[in-house]
């Protein structure tokens, strides 16, 4: 009996798991995305892949609009998803509007849809 609820809630787990990654790209973007605006650190890092949360720390993903913002200004909104996909990866891109001026959002998920880098970078470097 302690097999099958066990059995049961791994099952339930999972889906939800597969169901958060579920949708567009751009939709998915858009929730990662969200995460950053938020300083939500721990979801953000939960959806990074397996792989790149061994070799990274959750304090490495805190506050990365913030330290933007001491450079560029107040965030003041961000446009609409562009993604471009290789090799089964995709790449989702987004223009940022700061107080002084903009930057570019990046958000590189892998085939399974999990986040492989969440980036701020120069508008120069996602219009390439």
């Amino acid at each position: 009996m302690k097999k099958l609820f066990l059995s049961l809630f791994l099952c339930a787990a999972l889906t939800s798991s597969a169901q958060d990654r579920s949708g567009s790209p751009a939709q998915l973007a858009e929730k990662i995305f969200g995460f950053v605006i938020n300083n939500q650190t721990d979801s953000l890092y939960l959806y990074h892949t397996r792989q790149m949360r061994l070799i990274m720390s959750k304090e490495q993903l805190d506050g990365i609009l913030k330290k933007k913002e001491d450079v560029a200004g107040k965030y003041k909104g961000h446009g609409d998803w562009t993604v471009k996909e290789m090799s089964g990866s995709k790449t989702c891109t987004s223009t940022i509007e700061f107080e002084n001026g903009q930057m570019g959002a990046l958000v590189i998920l892998d085939p399974s849809n999990f986040v492989i880098g969440v980036q701020i970078v120069p508008t120069e470097a996602i219009k390439k």
